[in-house]
C-alpha cells in the first residue's frame, strides 16, 4: 500500500511489534524514536510469546504491549501540524470496568484532537474530537481484539483518492471480535473543527478510571499516515506469510504457533487474545469459503 509519509513510530511498531520473532527486538524502546514512554513495568510491558513478558497478548507477529494502569503509554512527536491524520491500531479490550482513554492526538493547544475510548460501562468503543460527543461502537462482553482506523481531515476540501475524507470530518472504522468467515467492519463520521492539527499521539491507558483486571488494554499493529486518499486498512486474519490468499500454508503455521515455535502473520483469527485450535477451526471454514483471499 503507498503512503505518502509513516510516522516514524509506525515504522518502529512495525519492525518490533509487528513482525520481529526475536526476543531482543521486543522493547518498548522501539516506540521511542522522536517520542517518549511515560510509564515502566510492571504498568507498562512490551511482550509476547517467547518473550519475558510471555502473557503479553499479541495481534500481529510475536510482540505487543499491555498497560495495566491510567498515565502509561507511548508517545510519538513526529507528526507536525498534520491536519490530514491516519492511524491504525489494534487494542484488546481486557478491562474490565470503567473507561480508559486508549489512544489521544493532538496538539499543544487542544491535546484531544482524537480521542478513542475503551468504555466498559457501556461496552463500547468510543471516539471524539475535542471532547464533543462520540461516535459509539458497540464491543463484546469480554476482550477481545478491535481494529480502529481514525482518517481526520481538518481542511476545508475533500481529499482525493480510493478512501477520500471530506472537509472538516473524522471517519472511523471498527472491527473486531470476528468469528466467522468475514469481517464486520463499522464507519461513522463526526465533525471536526478546521485547522484542528496532530503534532503528537498517545497510545496505552492515556487516562481514566477503570479496573484493569489480569489483561489491562494491551495494543499491536500501530500504523500512522500523512496519506490524504488512501486506508491503512486491518490486518489479514490468518495470513500467516504475507501472502494475498490463506491457505495450508497458513494453518500449518498456526499449528506451529500453538506448539511453540513462534512466526509472524496473524494467527489470532477468531480474535479471542489467544492462539489456539479454535483459530485453527476458523480458519478452515476461511479457507473453505468462496473468499480465501486478502
Amino acid at each position: 500500500m503507498r503512503k505518502h509519509r509513516v510516522s516514524v513510530l509506525s515504522a518502529a511498531v512495525g519492525a518490533a511489534l509487528l513482525f520481529s520473532a526475536g526476543a531482543e527486538a521486543c522493547t518498548l524502546n522501539a516506540w521511542t524514536v522522536n517520542g517518549s514512554i511515560v510509564g515502566s513495568a510492571p504498568n507498562l510491558v512490551p511482550g509476547g510469546p517467547g518473550h519475558t513478558n510471555n502473557t503479553v497478548k499479541r495481534y500481529s507477529g510475536v510482540c505487543g504491549m499491555r498497560a495495566l494502569a491510567s498515565g502509561n503509554y507511548v508517545q510519538n512527536d513526529d507528526p507536525a501540524n498534520d491536519q490530514i491524520f491516519r492511524a491504525r491500531f489494534y487494542v484488546f479490550t481486557g478491562i474490565t470496568g470503567g473507561s480508559a482513554t486508549a489512544y489521544l492526538a493532538g496538539n499543544s493547544t487542544n491535546n484531544n484532537e482524537i480521542e478513542v475510548i475503551v468504555n466498559r460501562a457501556s461496552n463500547q468503543l468510543q471516539v471524539r474530537h475535542r471532547g464533543g460527543s462520540p461516535v459509539n461502537f458497540t464491543i463484546n462482553s469480554a476482550g477481545r481484539w478491535y481494529s480502529v482506523e481514525v482518517a481526520m481531515n481538518a481542511t476545508g476540501t475533500a481529499t482525493t483518492g480510493t478512501d477520500p475524507i471530506p472537509a472538516n470530518t473524522m471517519v472511523v472504522r471498527v472491527s473486531g471480535a470476528n468469528t466467522g468467515v468475514t469481517d464486520t467492519i463499522t464507519s461513522q463520521s463526526l465533525s471536526v473543527t478546521s485547522g484542528a492539527a496532530i503534532d503528537f499521539a498517545r497510545l496505552g491507558w492515556v487516562s481514566g478510571s477503570a479496573t484493569a483486571g489480569s489483561d489491562g488494554l494491551q495494543f499491536d499493529a500501530y500504523e500512522s499516515t500523512r496519506s490524504a486518499g488512501n486506508p491503512i486498512g486491518r490486518l489479514c486474519r490468518g495470513n500467516m506469510n504475507a501472502d494475498t490468499t490463506r491457505n495450508i500454508l497458513d494453518l500449518v503455521q498456526i499449528a506451529n504457533n500453538i506448539n511453540g515455535t513462534f512466526s509472524g502473520g496473524q494467527p489470532d483469527v477468531n480474535e479471542d487474545g489467544q492462539v489456539n485450535v479454535l483459530d485453527m477451526t476458523v480458519l478452515q471454514q476461511i479457507i473453505s469459503s468462496t473468499s480465501p483471499g486478502c
